[in-house]
């Protein structure tokens, strides 16, 4: 009776040890089979972004946050992305957001933007044409530097603030609507700043 006691402990060690050892393989195979999860997040205090099938949206009321180069949330999809798109009431575009986005072709900046933050839209060569909205302003520094295919900026009138290098080495022509013109100085002032270019 004790043998067989024995034999039947050594025998349960056995299949406890054997299960204890599959069980990192299975772990392993779980984790390495489930698919990514492209959950939103917020990118402002009131503002959030989500990301489906080459189109980002960031959705919300006033300025999205700040970032440091490449660490913007959604940077990791820079290849894809081929659009955005401001909906609610988002006013300003974030520092770094989505410099280097080369995918990006398109911005729908929505009815409430005022300004572009620093290196926002750099070296976006997929951009061609932008059109901004009645409330914006603000070209911030180096915002659209080096996209070497825009070509046309559609404003709608009000003279606009172009911080240092918002558009340098970016060759595009900026209209408004004829029946809202800038003034002479001002665009005397404008072509002083940019040395004729």
């Amino acid at each position: 009776e004790i043998s067989m006691k024995k034999h039947l402990f050594s025998l349960f060690t056995a299949i406890l040890l054997s299960l204890t050892c599959l069980i990192p393989v299975l772990a392993t195979e779980t984790e390495t089979t489930q698919p990514v999860v492209r959950e939103p997040g917020y990118c402002g205090e009131n503002i959030r972004w989500s990301y489906d099938d080459g189109i980002l949206t960031i959705d919300g009321e006033g300025l999205m946050d700040d970032f440091e180069e490449g660490t913007a949330p959604w940077y990791e999809y820079r290849k894809e992305i081929r659009k955005i798109v401001f909906t609610g009431g988002v006013t300003y575009v974030g520092a770094w957001s989505f410099t280097d986005f080369d995918k990006l072709e398109t911005v729908d900046f929505g009815n409430s933007m005022y300004e572009l933050g620093k290196y926002s839209f750099r070296s976006c060569d997929g951009l061609t044409v932008l059109h901004l909205p009645d409330t914006f302003k603000v070209f911030g520094e180096e915002s659209l530097r080096n996209c070497k295919n825009l070509k046309e900026i559609h404003c709608t009138g009000r003279p606009l603030s172009f911080r240092l290098n918002s558009l340098w080495d970016t060759y595009a022509t900026i209209y408004f609507p004829a029946d809202r013109p800038w003034g002479v100085d001002y665009i005397a002032e404008l072509e002083a700043a940019f040395h004729g270019r």
